[in-house]
């Protein structure tokens, strides 16, 4: 079980049952949520699949979130389960990303949540070309058997579906983007944005070997990330090794985009080691990255 496999369990459903029960002190009985988040109205029966049947998205949903240690019940009551947050002072979505993202991708505590399959979706998904979108509607389990090896686990990736809500998640969290209905573009801009004033700190300016070093313990699912790393030593095939010297596609491509919206800037110093960006058709050296803005 986790976010992955519970198809009902996307983000906005989630969040939704963060945001109610974030700023609450009390219980609220289960059947009372139930009705506000699955009206009577909309319920409906008939076959032995859930379907889209309301009551069953909910549970469904619900069951995410205790394994999440989101809300927990008792005595038919639920309450959150975790600290609570100042709507006043701190924007839900933000608070919601922080709190959900770590549960999901830092190998520390994710099998605390049921979830520890979903960090390595997302390094495997972040080791895809963006030059070579992946198709929306595709059950990739195949090629990761291709890449990893014949007996290699596939993260939970057995269907098609369970594709569309990881890269639901991805997008949500900032790991990559969606062309319509139609394709996945490994692309963690969003993620690399979010984190960069936190992995800088007080700095402007951070070579980018210290920079990628920081960053991979932020987020273990880049270059030298250890969810990252292991799946990188699992590889079979020869032409997606990462010279280590080399950043991928899809991280080269957030720190460009970066570049391009004026939030970082790079350096090339002579005298300074270098990491080289790759961009498929052509490639930068950088030496630093420098924080121009929010």
């Amino acid at each position: 079980m986790s976010v992955v496999t519970t198809v009902e369990a996307v983000p906005n459903r989630l969040r939704l049952i963060f945001d109610y029960f974030g700023g609450k002190t009390q219980s609220e009985p289960l059947e009372r949520i139930e009705n506000l988040m699955s009206p009577p109205a909309l319920r409906h029966g008939g076959g032995d699949g859930d379907g889209d049947n309301p009551a069953a998205m909910f549970r469904n949903t619900l069951r995410e979130a205790y394994a999440l240690k989101m809300v927990e019940e008792a005595n038919g009551k639920l309450r959150f389960a975790g600290e609570l947050v100042d709507k006043k002072r701190q924007d839900i979505d933000t608070r919601f990303i922080d709190w959900v993202e770590l549960r999901l991708l830092d190998p520390s505590i994710n099998a605390d949540y049921q979830q520890e399959n979903v960090a390595r979706a997302f390094a495997w998904l972040l080791m895809q070309s963006p030059l070579r979108p992946l198709a929306f509607g595709e059950n990739y389990s195949g090629l990761i058997r291709q890449q990893l090896g014949e007996g290699a686990e596939v993260f939970d990736l057995t269907n098609k579906e369970r594709f569309q809500n990881l890269a639901y998640w991805a997008r949500y969290l900032g790991y990559c983007t969606q062309i319509g209905n139609r394709a996945v573009v490994p692309d963690p801009t969003g993620a690399l944005a979010r984190w960069l004033p936190r992995v800088l700190g007080t700095e402007k300016e951070m070579s980018i070997h210290n920079f990628m070093r920081e960053l991979a313990t932020k987020i273990p699912v880049l270059e030298d990330g250890s969810v990252r790393r292991r799946l990188e030593d699992d590889l079979v095939v020869d032409s997606l090794r990462r010279d280590p010297q080399r950043l991928s596609q899809s991280t080269s491509l957030a720190l460009k985009r970066l570049a391009d919206r004026g939030r970082i800037a790079f350096k090339d110093l002579s005298d300074a080691k270098n990491l080289i960006l790759d961009f498929g058709d052509k490639t930068q050296r950088v030496s630093h990255i420098v924080l121009l803005g929010e």
